[in-house]
């Protein structure tokens, strides 16, 4: 699997949820829109080569992080709520629903909040945790 054309196919699927500013790689800062989010579709944690036999499957461990706001803010909590469900507008639906090129099988296999501080700003964070499966190259 191309690393970075599963990167970009997770924020294509992303980019699909309303108010949500999605950056591919590693940004330098975050600008979360008033009324959204942003994701950032980091650089994959592992990647596990030769999962059957003879290359015929890879699997990436990927993460999405999922920045709403500050977490002293009210209405902070309510927005990362709505993006967390496993609802039809949340990041869980709208990741899986992508039709996939890059890889065979994409799934958002939990969810984990937290406060996160990045370039400096704190905010409230749902940190998505996806298995990614593909043909190996």
């Amino acid at each position: 699997m191309d690393l970075r054309a599963v990167m970009t196919e997770i924020g294509t699927a992303l980019d699909t949820i309303d108010a949500v500013r999605v950056y591919v790689g590693v940004p330098g800062r975050i600008d979360v829109p008033t009324r959204g989010a942003a994701a950032v579709v980091p650089y994959p944690t592992r990647v596990t080569y030769d999962s059957t036999y003879a290359r015929g499957m890879d699997r990436i461990e990927q993460l999405v992080l999922l920045v709403v706001g500050r977490p002293t803010d009210r209405s902070t909590l309510d927005k990362l709520t709505a993006y967390a469900s496993g609802g039809a507008s949340g990041v869980k639906a709208a990741i899986e629903a992508h039709a996939y090129t890059s890889c065979d099988v994409v799934t958002v296999d939990s969810v984990d909040v937290d406060d996160v501080t990045y370039a400096g700003v704190d905010y409230l964070a749902a940190v998505f945790n996806l298995n990614i499966v593909g043909q190996g190259a």
